[in-house]
């Protein structure tokens, strides 16, 4: 029972670690994407647009990454 405690608290503070990682990646490559598009002549807030429809949808795609 004690050990069963401690392995859900250690997953719930390792979880946002886990979260912001997952979160810093997807804003690196959305920028990453972004600058593409700038770079084909986009203003800066019809790239950053582009890029997110590109994606898709991002709370989507997180909950595929913790699948």
């Amino acid at each position: 029972m004690l050990r069963a405690i401690v392995h859900g608290l250690r997953r719930l503070t390792r979880r946002p670690k886990a979260d912001r990682a997952l979160d810093d990646e997807i804003a690196q490559f959305l920028e990453m994407s972004a600058e593409q598009y700038m770079r084909a002549g986009l203003s800066r807030a019809d790239a950053e647009r582009a890029a997110r429809l590109d994606f898709g949808g991002i709370e989507t795609a997180k909950t595929r990454v913790r699948q």
